[in-house]
């Protein structure tokens, strides 16, 4: 099976490098190999040789150890934790550095601190163990739960709306516990819960092998969430929650917004998930297929198509600027299904109404920027050489007359943040824009940038 191991250092407590006389005390460090049907291997790997990187399992090792160090670190412990484990004996300096210290003396010296320092560093493993050992299973967990809730969307719905109702859930925020854990009591929780965990690569990384990308792509569909034995789940209820039609909607935008600010931390401009972009996801709708589609085109349908949700838009355009940015393939994607001239649209109804942030506005024109950016870049050589014919179709689609003239009128808006934006996004415009009024964009560009 595929496996993705996840090494956890469990030597040395000390922050400093301490080195002395070019040893240091050699210490296993534990691993975890998480395989794709979710099962681990704890692991110990060998660090006394530095020309052997090989993961092997050992019962028994012998290390050559820094007893002063040891001492070093012990010593910053608690002192109720030092008593825990017997008490700290006098630091004692080598024989052969102090001709008042009897060999046995160290001898005895030597062999306390090995035996503390042992027993330290079996239970610093075994809770990274613990720990880390049920990494998948959070994985798991969190991929089963969407799952479940693909299966019955309406339950999970109401079950939003009565925790809601009351008070356990307020403004769709995460809810903790004493510790400041997060609660994951539903679906939107499960998905706020997943965003943290999947801003680590390895963690990203597994929760792909472990199937949960096609479940959470799943969830930008609106299809998934209107089953028919929606009306039948509704006589079904034990709490008698009935929602309206507005309330399902309200919900299914909370969930949509949440799947695509998991979508947009996974992904965020890494290189090896690129390919996650545009990977093919076939949505299962009630036994049957709704064909294959992709994290790009559903999260571009559902930015074009709620027009009325900013706070969802602005999850949308950020997961969209994790997966296209840098992302060659993903791009050309984009603009197989229209995306520029979709995006477009968007922008210019956007600018209709002059909002004192601005904050989609300015965020679709940094990305379009961004992308007409990323192919100028990559394809202009040092003697100014032409772009390649993918390159030159990316850039043409992005600079278009609607985007071109919306980039202008963005210069004369009342949002400086958005001012300042849209002055980079027509600097990158400017070579590719055509049919315009070339002195007045570049009076505005000066006047906003002595501004």
């Amino acid at each position: 099976p595929v496996a993705s191991p996840i090494v956890i250092p469990v030597s040395d407590d000390d922050d400093d490098d301490d080195e002395e006389d070019g040893k240091k005390g050699l210490i296993p460090t534990t691993a975890v190999e998480i395989h794709s049907d979710g099962s681990t291997s704890a692991l110990v790997i060998d660090n006394s040789s530095k020309e052997s990187n090989d993961v092997e399992t050992k019962t028994t090792m012998d290390y050559d150890y820094d007893y002063d160090m040891m001492h070093r670190t012990l010593s910053k412990l608690p002192n109720e934790e030092q008593e825990r484990m017997g008490g700290l004996p006098e630091l004692l300096p080598p024989v052969d550095r102090n001709a008042g210290i009897k060999k046995e003396d160290r001898v005895l010296f030597e062999k306390r601190m090995k035996e503390i320092w042992e027993q330290r560093q079996e239970e610093l493993a075994k809770f990274q163990e613990d720990n880390v050992a049920d990494l998948p299973g959070i994985l798991k967990d969190r991929i089963n739960r969407i799952k479940a809730y693909l299966e019955n969307p309406y339950l999970h719905l109401v079950e939003l709306q009565s925790e809601s109702s009351d008070d356990a859930a307020e403004d769709d925020q995460p809810t903790d516990d004493d510790e400041g854990n997060l609660v994951v009591t539903n679906i939107v929780s499960v998905l706020q819960d997943l965003e943290y965990h999947l801003a680590d690569l390895d963690m990203t990384r597994d929760f792909h092998t472990l199937g949960g990308w096609t479940p959470l792509v799943s969830l930008l569909s609106n299809e998934v969430h209107r089953r028919s034995d929606n009306n039948s789940n509704q006589d079904n209820t034990t709490n008698a929650v009935v929602l309206t039609e507005e309330e399902v909607e309200t919900w299914v935008d909370v969930v949509q917004m949440n799947a695509a600010w998991v979508i947009g931390t996974a992904l965020k401009n890494i290189g090896e998930f690129f390919p996650y972009a545009i990977e093919p996801v076939v949505v299962v709708l009630e036994k049957k297929n709704s064909g294959e589609t992709s994290a790009l085109e559903l999260l571009l349908a559902q930015f074009v198509e709620a027009p009325s949700q900013q706070k969802k838009r602005q999850k949308m355009i950020y997961a969209l600027g994790a997966l296209l940015r840098g992302n060659r393939e993903a791009q050309l994607t984009f603009l197989e299904i229209e995306g520029p001239k979709r995006m477009a649209r968007v922008l210019e109804k956007e600018l209709l109404n002059d909002h004192d942030d601005a904050v989609l506005t300015k965020r679709i024109l940094a990305l379009l920027g961004d992308i007409v950016f990323d192919n100028d870049v990559e394809q202009q050589g040092e003697e100014g050489e032409q772009h390649d014919d993918d390159g030159n179709s990316i850039v043409n689609a992005i600079a278009c007359p609607s985007v071109c003239q919306s980039s202008l009128k963005s210069l004369t808006q009342s949002s400086k943040v958005l001012r300042e934006t849209a002055v980079r996004t027509f600097d990158s415009l400017i070579p590719y824009c055509k049919d315009w009024d070339m002195e007045l964009a570049l009076s505005l560009t000066v006047s906003v940038k002595k501004n």
